[in-house]
């Protein structure tokens, strides 16, 4: 059985590659949702460098001795940047197997590439705003 391939304009794509397994040829799937994880699996990181960022500028330097306690005292932007970081991990524990049971019960959905986007996008507005 071959694999479906679709328009690689469509946003419910899968994007495929042949893959060799010690002489068992495979195909690896990579849908819009599972590109999203990848995407929102960074995201902590993302938002933990703003608030470093924000953090050196606020106190002059980054305290590695007791990071946890400057990070209580940031405010405005940074001590924002340091809690849309926290709250990406948390969320990223929900959102991780949503998608991977979302995947395997329905690869080639219209509504979940939908769906991904929106909360990727979502959790940018979250830490930006």
């Amino acid at each position: 059985m071959t694999p479906k391939h679709h328009r690689l304009d469509d946003l419910g794509r899968i994007l495929t590659a042949p893959v060799d397994w010690g002489g068992h040829r495979s195909t690896v799937i990579m849908t819009t949702p599972l590109w999203s994880l990848l995407a929102a699996s960074l995201l902590p990181y993302v938002w933990f460098s703003f608030a470093n960022s924000l953090r050196q500028r606020e106190f002059g330097t980054l305290d590695n001795h007791h990071p946890r306690q400057q990070q209580a005292k940031q405010t405005y932007k940074g001590a924002r940047a340091q809690a849309a970081s926290a709250n990406a991990f948390e969320a990223l524990s929900v959102y991780a197997p949503a998608v991977i049971v979302a995947h395997l019960l329905a690869p080639t959905s219209s509504l979940a590439p939908v769906l991904a986007l929106a909360w990727v996008a979502l959790r940018l507005g979250h830490g930006a705003f």
